[in-house]
């Protein structure tokens, strides 16, 4: 049997993703993967529209522990020999653990996790929840994710699609300053100049992240919801969830032939 590892290992996988094993894994929709509106970029009175797998703050309440692992995306750039991420290399999964794990380098107490992810959250991440269901759950919850930058992500540095939130950025031109903050924190560069030197989000690219919120002075960016027709709602078990995807997929194949 033929061992590969290193940075033959992160060829191969990185090739297998780009040639069509991302799209294949991650296109199809429900997304294995949904971004997270991020915290403080909803405006109160919508928070309670929120899908329940996306509510992060919840999910703190739940547990005292968190696993916090290394980003795989990073790790294989890194073993690349690509990787220009200015981010941190622990910031994904934020699983939830019983009280009696010991703490360390990677189970931390429910304040470390939540300065952790605030920290990430200014930096301009996007959380890109797992879909799941907590053990005895009535209804589906956050259970952990990715937390994805523009650089070294394979979501984003790679185009592999994730599954938008329920919500796109507006922005006021008339509050608008043209600072390009929200253009530069853009992690799919839905944010560009418009005719009158105002910044101008391109509906069909963005994913509602909330990113660019946070990080406007000016407080010219909003999220809003998407129409009724567009709303995803949540399958109720994880048997909906996967009974969509394959009807999903039967379509796709008919649609193209396959």
């Amino acid at each position: 049997v033929m061992r590969v590892e290193g940075k033959e290992f992160a060829e191969l996988f990185h090739q297998y993703m780009v040639e069509g094993g991302g799209e294949r894994i991650l296109a199809p929709r429900p997304g294995v993967l949904g971004v997270v509106p991020v915290r403080g970029s909803l405006k109160p009175e919508l928070m309670k529209t929120m899908e329940p797998h996306l509510d992060i703050d919840a999910h703190l309440q739940r547990h005292e522990r968190f696993l916090v692992m290394d980003c795989v995306c990073k790790k294989e750039m890194e073993a690349l020999g690509k990787d220009d991420s200015r981010y941190p290399l622990k910031r994904c999964g934020f699983l939830g653990l019983p009280a009696t794990i010991p703490l360390g380098e990677h189970v931390l107490s429910r304040e470390e996790a939540d300065q952790l992810l605030r920290k990430l959250e200014k930096m301009g991440h996007v959380s890109n929840a797992a879909y799941g269901f907590q053990v005895g759950a009535e209804s589906p919850q956050y259970v952990g994710g990715c937390n994805c930058d523009r650089y070294a992500c394979g979501i984003f540095n790679n185009h592999y699609p994730s599954q938008p939130s329920n919500y796109r950025s507006v922005i006021d031109p008339q509050k608008c300053n043209f600072c390009g903050v929200c253009i530069d924190r853009c992690p799919v560069d839905a944010i560009a100049a418009d005719e009158n030197d105002k910044a101008k989000v391109e509906r069909a690219k963005c994913i509602g992240c909330g990113v660019c919120v946070i990080g406007c002075n000016d407080e010219a960016i909003e999220l809003v919801p998407v129409s009724k027709e567009e709303w995803f709602h949540t399958p109720s078990s994880m048997e909906e969830w996967e009974e969509m995807r394959l009807r999903n997929l039967a379509a796709e194949k008919n649609i193209s032939g396959q």
